[in-house]
């Protein structure tokens, strides 16, 4: 695979959606950096699961194969072992401790959104979803469409036979690990500069030679 102008664009539209600020005399250098990384993840992320099944045989991945394969493929290219979640306690509102919240009270009743409605079989009607609330939006598709072609190219190269659904599993493991990429360059710098995203990238399994 060669570094292409639609990988560069899928990392100006992640740089974007996850508000990462660039030293700005260094936003070009960050961005190639990047865009090898993701270069490099796509093709590391199917040629793991490719040569196991080479090795074994398999000319066509099946769903059956992907809970073996997706721990492969996390040993390899995971930035982080465990999955990022909210550590704490218990949670109690304001209220418990004491404190006045008017918005809470009888006064400021609102409407059910979840209304039954027996009449219509109706137990627990669809939730109106605005744009405003939605996370990614287009940029999030093109970008997945984009990770998609080229994982599909990946399986070309290797002779493996993989559909749509096996696909979108792969870039799905693509999101999460942009995720831990993201969330470890954002923890390592208000505003990134190219040598903080270099160090965080040669921690990882990917970059090192």
């Amino acid at each position: 695979m060669s570094v292409c102008k639609d990988i560069r664009f899928c990392v100006i539209e992640l740089l974007q959606k996850h508000h990462v600020k660039c030293q700005k005399n260094e936003e070009e250098r960050i961005i190639r950096g990047l865009t090898q990384y993701i270069e490099y993840l796509i093709f590391n992320m199917v040629s793991v699961v490719c040569m196991i099944c080479l090795a074994i045989n398999v000319k066509r991945l099946a769903k059956d194969h992907m809970e073996y394969m997706e721990k492969e493929v996390d040993k390899r290219c995971a930035i982080m072992r465990k999955s990022l979640k909210m550590k704490g306690g218990v949670f109690n509102t304001a209220a418990f401790y004491g404190v006045n919240e008017p918005q809470y009270t009888e006064a400021n009743k609102m409407g059910d959104v979840m209304n039954v409605d027996w009449s219509k079989n109706i137990a627990r009607p669809e939730l109106k979803v605005t744009f405003a609330s939605q996370s990614g939006g287009s940029k999030c598709s093109k970008v997945n469409k984009l990770v998609s072609k080229k994982i599909y190219s990946v399986f070309k190269f290797y002779k493996v036979s993989a559909k749509k659904n096996i696909r979108d599993r792969f870039v799905a493991m693509f999101n999460k690990y942009v995720e831990q990429l993201f969330f470890s360059l954002k923890k390592s710098a208000k505003l990134l500069t190219y040598k903080k995203v270099h160090s965080v990238l040669s921690k990882t399994k990917i970059m090192k030679k």
